[in-house]
């Protein structure tokens, strides 16, 4: 019994030990393009799904390790950012994503979701939409049912006044998904190109005294 007894513990360990392995660190640097995440994507009226209303693309012209350029087509209430293959995401995964919600947004917030074969969902906190800032959201994937079927971020348009239905956007809306929020406002995506002042100025000085060098 005893010898019985030590080999199921031993077992429940192993169990433990190897569903703890499969647990990581998800952070998605977008360094080398888009990081497994789709260039096609979902998005809804709120009456209907249907592909399209989402254009992803890699930008790194103001974070060092690079970002998604995400447009959010106008006409739509609610959009999907997902990730193609998610075969490397396990459930207690910690995934961290930052948003860059752009000024004068059509947005209301965003979140990271999960939905399984079961069509069972969770999603992290709502990060509400605040213009022209970053947001940061860390969230360790919880238990499902099944496989997932999708993952990825949610995005929604704001409510109309005094009602529970979201307004469609009337422009479209650019969104930046990074692994880090930039630590300085020169490298926020509307001022990226601040960051090459000091370099274009010391180009033209250098220019000036080159000249100056010539003439003598």
């Amino acid at each position: 019994m005893k010898k019985l007894l030590t080999v199921v513990l031993a077992l429940l360990v192993l169990l433990s030990l190897s569903t703890y392995a499969l647990a990581a660190e998800r952070v998605y640097d977008f360094s080398n393009g888009l990081d497994g995440w789709e260039t096609g994507h979902e998005a809804t009226t709120g009456q209907e799904w249907g592909e399209g209303g989402v254009t992803v693309v890699h930008d790194k012209t103001f974070v060092p390790s690079g970002a998604a350029k995400v447009t959010l087509e106008k006409g739509d209430t609610t959009y999907t950012f997902r990730l193609a293959d998610f075969s490397k995401v396990n459930y207690g995964d910690t995934v961290t994503l930052c948003v860059y919600i752009p000024e004068n947004t059509q947005l209301d917030g965003w979140q990271i979701f999960r939905q399984d074969e079961n069509y069972a969902w969770a999603n992290s906190d709502w990060a509400t939409a605040k213009p022209g800032e970053w947001a940061k959201v860390t969230w360790t994937i919880p238990e499902g049912q099944g496989p997932f079927t999708k993952f990825g971020i949610q995005f929604l348009a704001k409510k109309a006044e005094g009602s529970e239905d979201r307004v469609a956007l009337t422009e479209d809306e650019v969104v930046y998904v990074a692994s880090e929020i930039p630590t300085s406002e020169e490298e926020n995506p509307q001022t990226g190109y601040a960051s090459m002042l000091p370099f274009v100025l010391l180009a033209g000085a250098s220019g000036v005294v080159l000249l100056k060098s010539r003439k003598k």
